[in-house]
């Protein structure tokens, strides 16, 4: 969901914000090493135009051709961005990770002079030949700054 949609649901007749903040926070469950750790791009690696919008929407039934019919009645959950690689890009990964550890990391913020964004994911680590498939968390905030 967009930050208003989110704010709009959550404070109906608020009045309003000025600054959102979006965080997540990730812990595993598996012991180490994991098949599919979490890895962080360093935000100041990612150029401020990179990105392409991503909307998630949840429906209750297809039609008959979803590329030619109209599907009706869906809700849209979330929106995000996608990221292609680019060599310029500076990952971090956590591959040991205990589940007494957690991460936690601003995943956008509406306030760009900070960083703003941390492009995240999971990869198959090709380094570790016996991994343990990775059970994780993760659980996502907002807060709003009025």
């Amino acid at each position: 969901m967009t930050a208003a949609r989110v704010y709009a649901e959550h404070f109906p007749g608020g009045s309003g914000y000025r600054r959102v903040l979006a965080t997540s926070l990730w812990r595993v469950f598996s012991p180490p090493p994991q098949d599919w750790p979490l890895a962080l791009c360093d935000f100041r690696s990612v150029r401020d135009d990179e990105g392409l919008p991503n909307q998630l929407y949840f429906v209750d039934e297809l039609p008959e051709d979803p590329l030619t019919e109209p599907v009706e009645e869906a809700k849209m959950i979330t929106s995000g961005s996608e990221f292609v690689y680019r060599p310029e890009h500076e990952w971090w990964y956590f591959p040991d990770m205990t589940r007494d550890e957690i991460l936690f990391f601003v995943f956008n913020d509406s306030d760009h002079d900070r960083a703003w964004r941390v492009v995240h994911t999971a990869f198959r680590d090709p380094s570790v030949e016996t991994a343990t498939p990775r059970h994780s968390i993760e659980v996502r905030t907002f807060a709003f700054f009025c």
